[in-house]
């Protein structure tokens, strides 16, 4: 059985397509624009207390999201925009915004004397080189991942700021009593009804002797401890009793997690199939938030975790605090999105189509925050 932790953090699409693709190679640009293009790449986007983003660092950025995904004909391209609820208005905008973010982070970061200096992102980036044995190769890399060496630089100084600004912010105190029980009530939904599972898990086409151990058990004729040792093929839980993680901790296969939610504490289910082959399933024990009334009600391997994601949320909360003060005291400005982009295609095809389930919460243009 697979398991995975809870997430407490998510990002958006856009930034997660351009995470998961590596198609920005050199050349993309003049592809899609055309080497005569009216677009000037020497037009600032937006200023940051100064410090300008680049409206072809914006474009290129979009760039490879529609190159990347095969989006090159204008149609296509038109039809991506209006199934994710954007324009190439909000969408420029989306992206104006998360290079602002990102300058916020390194000017703190600057502020506070907390940004790597250029030796040590020198090192960082030699020690990558150092992996290639050519120059041509290193540089084949960056293209094939969408990086010129400097956007590469400038993702390792951003990605080095924001972690130093982000580690400032840790929460390494113990958490009082308050604090674990403010924790239960936010994550009320998830610990509600979890269930502690215990398995005996059979080769995919080993039914019969299934189906026969699980009568043996709920008959009585054969405990559950011998019914492990005797017949799982789970190495890994055979000499524990088949005791698995609680399922707000784990992620576990569909089948499996249905036939657990169907059991009462003590009770075993009858054999269920799944990927990893057939299962009894025994609810070792099932937890009800009205129950825990202190954080000793607590199991351990759930009060840690909860204390982990607590502690986490402290410090996301004291980092976007921060951030958003220093982003009220900048000097913020969105230039008014030029002509002639090479993504801003006719979206008039879907002007009379109902888009309410793809709106986005998109910031004006031409602003001044």
């Amino acid at each position: 059985m697979k398991t995975k932790p809870l997430k407490t953090k998510q990002i958006t699409l856009i930034v997660v397509v351009v995470l998961l693709t590596a198609a920005l190679g050199f050349g993309i640009y003049s592809f899609i624009a055309g080497e005569n293009s009216p677009f000037k790449r020497d037009t600032v986007a937006a200023t940051v207390n100064g410090v300008p983003v680049m409206e072809s660092t914006v474009t290129d950025f979009i760039t490879s999201i529609r190159t990347s995904s095969g989006y090159e004909d204008d149609s296509i391209w038109a039809l991506w925009l209006y199934i994710y609820g954007y324009t190439p208005e909000t969408l420029r905008n989306e992206v104006v915004h998360y290079f602002i973010d990102r300058l916020l982070v390194i000017q703190y970061a600057k502020a506070n004397g907390l940004a790597p200096d250029e030796e040590a992102i020198n090192s960082y980036v030699n020690t990558m080189k150092s992996y290639y044995e050519s120059e041509e190769a290193w540089q084949a890399a960056l293209a094939t991942a969408g990086y010129t060496e400097q956007t590469y630089r400038d993702a390792i100084e951003y990605s080095q700021c924001y972690e130093a600004v982000f580690e400032t912010f840790a929460h390494n105190a113990e958490l009082t009593e308050d604090e674990i029980m403010a924790g239960v009530e936010t994550y009320s939904s998830t610990i509600d009804e979890s269930r502690l599972p215990r398995h005996i898990l059979f080769d995919a086409e080993d039914t019969a002797t299934a189906a026969t151990v699980a009568a043996q058990i709920k008959a009585g004729s054969l405990s559950w401890n011998a019914a492990v040792l005797q017949y799982s093929t789970d190495e890994a839980t055979k000499n524990n009793g088949g005791l698995l993680p609680w399922d707000c901790l784990s992620s576990y296969a569909e089948e499996f997690q249905t036939a657990l939610e169907a059991l009462a504490e003590g009770e075993t289910s009858d054999p269920v199939t799944s990927s990893f082959g057939i299962h009894i399933i025994k609810c070792e024990q099932l937890l009800n938030v009205n129950t825990i009334h202190s954080s000793a009600d607590l199991p351990d391997e759930i009060l840690d975790t909860l204390k982990a994601n607590i502690k986490n949320d402290m410090q996301n909360k004291a980092y976007d605090e921060a951030i958003g003060a220093f982003e009220k005291e900048s000097t913020i400005s969105i230039n008014v999105m030029p002509k002639h982009l090479p993504y801003d295609v006719d979206m008039s095809a879907y002007d009379n189509l109902d888009n309410d389930d793809h709106d986005h919460d998109h910031e004006g243009e031409g602003e001044e925050q």
